[in-house]
């Protein structure tokens, strides 16, 4: 007959996720945290908890009372990149694709729990978890829509905005599309894959988001999502 070896003692971390149970962080490890009945720990904040552990695949700790669960401050705050898990990262970047997650342009984290569009730019608090970050705070700072115009000197990185006219557009057997959007002597061939469900008109005017490639060696858009055209009625 197998026995438990009961064994009470504090431990020490960041609540990287929380619930019940919680996950805490001390700099080393993860370990899991059960608590009483509606009872939470606050992401981000640095904690002492007092519980009966038991070792399984990770260390594990059973909390009593919330009296034995202490509030020690904020985890500690880094510039993003310099951040380690279990500290809030802090930084200012361009969202290339927004989705459950947002892929930013400063990192290859996924970041979680924040809402904004293809290239709109954020400013943020997150927690940084082993292979993500999580908002903590996030704000908009700058709206894509205030982009400026690059049809005629596209940015090689991150989300461009283009504005024009269509003058001509291409569709090919397989579904693929090609549209030339104009602007005075400036031009740009819109890539229009077909799940994309664009339907587009000549001298139609277009406001797109999206990143800078080629096409045969021209200057090209590659866009992810429908909601990154917007049209207004062709003249």
């Amino acid at each position: 007959m197998s026995h438990w070896i009961i064994i009470l003692f504090f431990v020490r971390g960041v609540v990287i996720y929380s619930g019940n149970p919680s996950t805490i962080w001390n700099g080393k490890e993860e370990i899991r945290v059960y608590l009483p009945y509606n009872t939470s720990l606050p992401l981000g904040k640095e904690m002492r908890i007092l519980g009966i552990a038991r070792l399984y695949s990770t260390l594990t700790i059973y909390v009593q009372s919330e009296e034995d669960v202490e509030i020690l401050g904020d985890a500690p705050e880094k510039p993003l990149g310099g951040e380690s898990i279990g500290e809030i990262a802090v930084g200012m970047c361009q969202v290339l694709k927004s989705s459950t997650y947002l892929k930013l342009n400063c990192t290859k984290l996924k970041l979680y729990n924040a809402k904004a569009r293809t290239g709109d730019i954020i400013k943020f608090r997150a927690l940084r978890r082993k292979n993500s970050l999580y908002c903590l705070n996030c704000i908009v700072v700058k709206k894509r829509e205030a982009l400026e115009n690059s049809i005629c000197q596209p940015q090689k990185e991150g989300i461009i905005k283009i504005e024009g006219n269509v003058s001509w557009i291409k569709i090919y057997k397989n579904g693929f599309g090609l549209a030339n959007i104009t602007n005075n002597n400036c031009w740009i061939l819109l890539k229009l894959k077909k799940s994309l469900n664009l339907t587009l008109s000549q001298n139609q005017s277009i406001v797109a988001f999206g990143e800078f490639t080629t096409y045969r060696d021209m200057p090209a858009l590659k866009i992810d999502e429908r909601e990154d055209v917007c049209l207004k009625s062709s003249s």
